[in-house]
């Protein structure tokens, strides 16, 4: 196991609950207004690599579907 290098600040823990949130399926707006963000691009750079991975076309199919 990989022993953590860095810190667990109280920032890491309002960018886990906006990316916990957004993979729970929470619209980015109410995330926004969670967080107290004034402006969207503040949220979407906090939930930046869960939103590339939305646009990834492979994990939007269904397993069960096979």
């Amino acid at each position: 196991m990989k022993e953590r290098t860095d810190r667990i600040t109280p920032h890491y823990f309002r960018h886990f609950y906006a990316i916990y949130s957004r993979q729970q399926g929470a619209d980015i707006f109410l995330i926004q207004k969670e967080l107290g963000h004034s402006d969207r691009k503040t949220t979407e750079r906090y939930l930046e690599k869960v939103l590339q991975r939305e646009q990834e076309i492979g994990l939007m199919w269904k397993e069960q579907d096979f």
